[in-house]
């Protein structure tokens, strides 16, 4: 099934991998976060045990660690010392851990200060690190809605909650591009905001996607994983380059982006959206919740939906 047009076309793989059927993958096991290693592998995090996922090219599972990511949320591709490393975050622990890809732990987050968060809130959900200053960012986007700054050792620096004039809402995702600049979802404000490595407002925009939940840069393209359904393909300007298998069903209203907030469409609230498997809904060639997003080297995409049991697609680059 081909879905985009050129130079953005792509084969949709639809269950290009499967998580592992266990008991808490069974209950839960949504696939949040998802990355291409090195080597070619493709891991994904997913709320379940084993929460740490290693897939081969074809889709294989080859190996598996973690047991107690029940909560996992962002995953981030990072390096330690010149060898890929991990940054993890699990929204239900609060958990803000560096790993080794083997799972050896390499640093770990203390919480913000109790006086620095909002309305005394903390839910992370993602996390990165500078690729020069070694600076962490981690976005809290289920808690106070704040965006947080730590030195390379861990120590707590700052917190930003607003930028031109408006308050974060969901600071749901946070990237480094290869540029350097700082990517931020502003998923509730259906916002995109790009800051340099001291958080200084460098550019935004409310109109290029309505649910923004992650990136994934190749070049100077970014791709976005959006929760209601879609994926976009964007340049470094925040133009909208390309709008893949976007499900009408999930789609905002037309006039989205004059509405100062994204709304949970109705109908697909009464259907038990996101958690549709085994229903007319979940259909091959539309997306149901994207929430993680990668892209390999050649330009193929892997998206990981939030969803009970797991979805994993590959967009193969036609």
């Amino acid at each position: 099934m081909q879905i985009g047009t050129a130079p953005h076309q792509y084969t949709w793989i639809e269950d290009w991998a499967k998580i592992p059927d266990t008991p808490s993958t069974r209950n839960n096991g949504r696939t949040h976060g998802v990355e291409v290693l090195p080597d070619g592998r493709v891991a994904v995090f997913c709320q379940g045990v084993p929460g740490v996922l290693f897939f081969d090219a074809d889709g294989s599972l080859e190996s598996t660690w973690g047991d107690r990511f029940v909560g996992a949320h962002g995953m981030t591709l990072s390096t330690h010392e010149g060898s890929p490393a991990f940054w993890l975050v699990d929204q239900g622990s609060c958990e803000v851990v560096k790993t080794t890809l083997d799972g050896e732990t390499l640093l770990r987050l203390d919480d913000p200060p109790a006086d620095e968060r909002p309305n005394g809130k903390y839910t992370p959900t993602w996390a990165d690190q500078h690729p020069t200053n070694g600076d962490v960012w981690v976005g809290d986007g289920y808690g106070g809605s704040a965006l947080y700054r730590f030195a390379a050792d861990g120590t707590y620096q700052q917190k930003f909650t607003e930028f031109d004039g408006l308050p974060l809402d969901s600071p749901h995702g946070v990237r480094f591009a290869p540029d350097g600049r700082l990517w931020v979802t502003d998923r509730a404000n259906h916002r995109i905001v790009i800051l340099d490595g001291d958080g200084k407002l460098l550019d935004q925009s409310t109109a290029a996607c309505h649910s923004p939940c992650s990136f994934a840069f190749l070049g100077d393209h970014a791709y976005v994983a959006e929760l209601y359904g879609g994926a976009k393909v964007l340049d470094s300007k925040l133009n909208v380059l390309a709008d893949l298998a976007q499900n009408p069903w999930l789609a905002p209203p037309d006039d989205w982006r004059e509405r100062p907030k994204w709304v949970w469409p109705g109908e697909a609230a009464a259907e038990g959206y996101p958690n549709v498997a085994g229903t007319e809904h979940l259909k091959p060639g539309l997306f149901n919740a994207p929430h993680g997003i990668a892209v390999s080297p050649t330009g193929d995409i892997y998206v990981t939906e939030w969803i009970v049991g797991g979805r994993i697609i590959k967009l193969a680059k036609a």
